[in-house]
């Protein structure tokens, strides 16, 4: 009786034994798995992060290469980088000036290399993509981009000429304009144009007079007259 006893006491510890190990086994796979879930949570937070940080990073290099396009110029050569307008009047508005400044603007030549977001990316494509080759991927990307335009090729006498015949066309018949180049130090590599208008008094028609005789000229520039004053009374009525 005593090693029945014996016998089933070790055969309940045994059972009891093996299900605290189940027990165990369950609870530390439980901790497995959650933590598993955890670090999976974590790298798909991390994974969208790191595609980000990469696109950065190549989208700064292309902007750093893209900004240091004046490296490529030879010794003493300056990127030309805009022309400006200064309107010198004390009896024009600011906003009257700076409608006039963009006008003159306007007509300024040469035109300064192509900018994307401040980038002069068509210019660096030129440099990158520069060969001697006639065909070929470098030579077509070659064609899309733009040779840099230098301060030396503005013609600051024939753009002065030009944008005082503009002020005189518009009644300012004793404007002047002189131009200049400007760096901001000696040794820069970009130049820009500036222009300073002092435009002088604007003059206005005062009173105009047809001619009344029977001359051919008379008759068609007084119907001509005449045809303008019938429309204008028209469109008021």
């Amino acid at each position: 009786l005593k090693n029945a006893g014996c016998a089933a006491s070790i055969s309940r510890n045994k059972k009891k034994k093996k299900k605290n190990r189940t027990k165990q086994i369950k609870h530390w796979s439980k901790k497995i798995c959650s933590s598993n879930r955890i670090t999976n949570r974590k790298l798909l937070q991390t994974k969208p992060m790191t595609k980000h940080l990469k696109y950065i990073l190549l989208s700064s290099c292309v902007l750093l290469s893209a900004c240091s396009t004046t490296k490529f110029l030879a010794p003493g050569q300056k990127l030309y980088t805009g022309g400006e307008v200064v309107i010198k009047d004390s009896v024009l508005k600011k906003s009257e000036k700076k409608a006039l400044s963009e006008e003159l603007g306007a007509l300024l030549r040469p035109v300064p290399n192509s900018t994307i977001l401040g980038l002069r990316f068509k210019l660096w494509l030129y440099f990158k993509t520069k060969t001697n080759k006639t065909k070929g991927l470098a030579h077509w990307l070659n064609k899309k981009g733009e040779p840099p335009v230098l301060i030396s090729s503005v013609n600051l006498d024939q753009n002065s000429k030009i944008l005082q015949n503009r002020l005189q066309n518009e009644s300012y018949f004793q404007a002047q304009v002189s131009g200049d180049t400007v760096s901001k130090k000696p040794t820069s590599k970009v130049a820009k144009a500036v222009y300073t208008a002092v435009t002088g008094p604007g003059y206005k028609i005062r009173k105009v007079v047809f001619p009344q005789g029977n001359r051919t000229i008379d008759t068609a520039v007084a119907g001509r007259h005449a045809a303008i004053a019938d429309e204008q009374h028209r469109d008021r009525v």
